[in-house]
């Protein structure tokens, strides 16, 4: 999370996200890893950081004084420990390498070691996604995270994503019938009718599965 974009419209629609679901109960004790780019955040960045995505408490993000670096991705992730979901806010999204990003990134190795950690509790890890207006990117995107997953990391992590048009959210578990990721993909089906006229924004396609 780069704080020079603090406020804009992207951290309202988070924030609504967050709100949504945690009203539903669907994701439980959340808590947030901005990985802060560029410069350590004030108590008034990080208050503000905290009211944007309507969290509990400025308690709720973890690591804000910490500066995130990938030469030392490994340090940062396994100094992490929390008890509930998580929501994670890099500046781009997922790498499609899954052992190797940049400050912008998180990897699918990354989100494995978190949920692995969180092993006992079943967590769900959404992941902010900013996309290219390239149509079907996210549909694309998806496609390069699963393959990667099946043919490199075993098949070990359940993934839904949401569409959203100019940003998407991702959701991962380590549960392959994970009924928490089915319940917020069941929600997430009924912000928008079903017609001709709306594309499926919901990916994979459940018919592919």
């Amino acid at each position: 999370m780069n704080s020079t974009h603090l406020g804009d419209a992207l951290d309202h629609w988070k924030g609504s996200i967050i709100k949504r679901l945690q009203d539903k109960c669907l994701v439980r004790e959340l808590s947030v890893i901005p990985m802060i780019t560029l410069e350590v955040w004030s108590k008034e960045v990080l208050s503000a950081y905290s009211k944007l995505l309507n969290l509990n408490s400025d308690d709720s993000v973890l690591k804000p004084k910490e500066v995130f670096e990938h030469t030392h991705r490994d340090t940062y992730f396994t100094g992490i420990d929390y008890s509930g979901d998580l929501f994670i806010d890099p500046d781009t999204g997922v790498s499609n390498n899954p052992k190797q990003g940049n400050d912008q990134y998180i990897t699918l190795d990354d989100i494995k070691g978190l949920l692995d950690k969180g092993k006992e509790h079943d967590p769900v890890i959404m992941v902010y996604q900013h996309r290219n207006p390239e149509e079907d990117w996210v549909q694309k995107k998806v496609a390069k995270i699963e393959v990667i997953i099946r043919e490199q990391m075993e098949g070990c992590l359940t993934l839904r994503a949401y569409d959203f048009g100019i940003v998407a959210m991702l959701f991962f578990s380590n549960n392959k019938d994970s009924d928490r990721i089915k319940a917020i993909e069941d929600d997430i089906k009924t912000i928008l009718p079903r017609n001709t006229m709306i594309k499926d924004r919901i990916y994979p396609r459940i018919e592919a599965l």
